[in-house]
């Protein structure tokens, strides 16, 4: 038969993303928007809670397909404020993005956009590593992740509850933007364990309990939480897609 019948089998080429971009830049910022409106505007607090709940939770479920999700709010919420504070003030905008709401928002958008783009690399790898430990072994069992989670999870709890020591500073320059890099960092800690943003959230639950403006704190645990959701999904797509690549690769003679 024909080569021109049978053509040679190739390397499948990657799915193409792009709408997955569009969609979750999109739906992330309208859920970004959402959670600063119900924690700010919305006055009975089982209300703002049970939106921002809502909000969160269609945040990290509408944006593990693309870190782009995070990214696009984290950088018109964030440069938005700096253009409000420094350039074009409008007193409007000032109980939406000069706000302590927003400022965590920012972070942990800006730290679950690296989370995302490294979990979904890590399942990648774990699908490579486990094929080359079976090209050794015939039977291996799963390497141990125990203490990855141990690690980046007491790494997590430290940048969550330093950051907030940072943020009751706010009288001083350099306390919010080390606030935001700290707690940025506890979220894009996610990338390497999904457990450490819901052990971080649980942090934040404690500082919460006693802290005297819980709203923030509730913000930040909401979104943490689901950001690590987020994470976990993203890490099984990169498994997913790695998995699905290769069953279609031409195998090696």
């Amino acid at each position: 038969m024909s080569a021109t019948m049978n053509p040679p089998s190739g390397p499948r080429p990657p799915d193409s993303r792009v709408r997955w971009h569009i969609l979750a830049s999109l739906a992330g910022t309208a859920m970004a928007a959402a959670l600063l409106w119900c924690t700010i505007s919305v006055e009975n607090t089982a209300l703002a809670f049970l939106g921002a709940f809502a909000a969160a939770l269609l945040w990290g479920l509408s944006s593990f397909k693309s870190s782009l999700g995070y990214l696009v709010p984290g950088v018109l919420f964030g440069g938005g404020a700096l253009l409000h504070h420094y350039i074009l003030p409008n007193e409007r905008f000032d109980s939406y993005l000069y706000t302590p709401v927003n400022g965590v928002i920012v972070a942990l958008a800006l730290g679950f956009a690296i989370g995302l783009h490294y979990a979904r690399r890590d399942g990648r790898q774990q699908v490579l590593d486990d094929r080359q430990a079976a090209a050794v072994h015939a039977s291996h069992p799963p390497t141990s992740r125990t203490r990855r989670h141990i690690v980046v999870s007491v790494a997590a709890v430290a940048l969550t509850v330093l950051a907030y020591l940072a943020a009751i500073e706010l009288g001083r320059p350099w306390s919010v933007i080390v606030s935001v890099l700290l707690l940025g960092g506890a979220a894009a800690l996610g990338g390497l364990s999904s457990l450490s943003p819901v052990v971080a959230g649980g942090g934040g639950a404690i500082l919460a309990v006693i802290g005297d403006d819980p709203r923030f704190l509730v913000v930040g645990i909401l979104v943490l939480l689901s950001g690590a959701l987020s994470c976990r999904l993203a890490r099984e797509e990169g498994l997913r897609a790695e998995r699905r690549e290769l069953a279609v690769a031409p195998s090696t003679p």
